[in-house]
């Protein structure tokens, strides 16, 4: 039992070490993290976040949510999360695989959209581009929702995502989220704010 028991103190203690300590490098990231496929793991993830920022949105308009992950090029986690920044580097690597989020209910009355079908309703010909056909297309409807995908701490019990929503040409947020995996499934634990317009 000690020798059980000194295992889990010790994964414990290099998990304090990579995600405290900053030492975020490919070593404290779960493998998971490099995944070429949007997995089981990225799905409970992903209806986690939305249970959390759209679901629970009562009284207020649904947002659309695309099935392109968030984009991460000029993201940065926040430095308490990710000192090292390899953090923002193993998400970055993931949105570059031009991976999809698969067609499936966000909660009642809503639903993951194909991006193609709502990057088509932007009038393209303005500069900026013009919401019109957007609010006709998707009526009552606060804007475009889009969540990156996840990366995992090494023992897979923590992910993190970033997350933005825009409602026009000056609306809209982005917001880090830091999400735990409990008996219950995966819960948000902390969000910070990354930038609002």
């Amino acid at each position: 039992m000690e020798n059980v028991m000194s295992g889990m103190a010790r994964r414990a203690q290099r998990l304090c070490l990579c995600l405290c300590s900053g030492v975020l490098l490919s070593g404290c990231l779960s493998s998971a993290a490099s995944a070429s496929k949007v997995t089981e793991q990225d799905l409970a993830v992903m209806k986690a976040v939305l249970e959390s920022e759209e679901c629970q949105r009562t009284g207020e308009k649904p947002h659309v949510v695309s099935d392109a992950p968030a984009p991460l090029a000029r993201r940065r986690f926040p430095d308490d999360w990710d000192p090292t920044g390899g953090l923002t580097a193993a998400a970055v690597k993931r949105s570059e695989q031009n991976l999809h989020w698969p067609a499936m209910d966000v909660c009642a009355g809503r639903a993951i959209v194909s991006h193609a079908a709502v990057e088509a309703t932007f009038d393209t010909d303005r500069k900026p581009p013009g919401w019109e056909k957007f609010e006709k297309t998707f009526p009552n409807t606060a804007g475009v929702m889009q969540v990156s995908l996840p990366v995992f701490s090494k023992d897979d019990k923590r992910a993190f995502v970033y997350l933005d929503w825009k409602c026009g040409v000056l609306c809209g947020a982005g917001f880090y989220l830091e999400l735990q995996e409990t008996n219950a499934g995966w819960r948000v634990i902390t969000k910070k704010n990354a930038w609002i317009s």
